[in-house]
C-alpha cells in the first residue's frame, strides 16, 4: 500500500486509481477527495469520503454506488485477470497438446 503522504503527492488520475482498492474508482468521489488532500492518514482520508460521499448528488451517489460490486460478486479487475489467466492456461495446453 502506497504512504499516505505518496498518495497526497499524485496526480489527479494516478490519484484516482490508487484509490480503485478503496473506492473501486467512483469518479466524483475520487474529483472530490483529490480537491481535499492532503490527508494525515488513510483514516483521515475514509472520514473525509464518507462526508463527501453523504454530500454528493444523488445521481453521483448513486455512481459511486453501481462502481462498487454487488455482494457476493468479484471485482471487475480480479474477474478479467481470472479470465486472462484461464485464457493463457488453455492456450498453453493447446499449444503443448499440439
Amino acid at each position: 500500500m502506497r504512504s499516505i503522504g505518496g498518495l497526497n503527492l499524485l496526480s489527479q488520475p494516478e490519484f484516482a486509481e490508487a484509490l480503485r482498492p478503496l473506492f473501486e474508482a467512483a469518479n466524483p468521489l475520487a474529483g472530490a477527495l483529490y480537491a481535499e488532500r492532503p490527508f494525515a492518514s488513510y483514516d483521515d482520508l475514509l472520514e473525509r469520503a464518507e462526508r463527501i460521499a453523504e454530500r454528493l448528488p444523488p445521481a453521483d451517489q448513486v455512481r459511486a454506488l453501481n462502481a462498487h460490486p454487488r455482494i457476493g460478486e468479484r471485482p471487475e479487475a480480479e474477474l478479467q485477470t481470472g479470465l486472462r489467466d484461464m485464457f493463457l492456461i488453455a492456450r498453453d495446453r493447446y499449444a503443448t497438446a499440439s
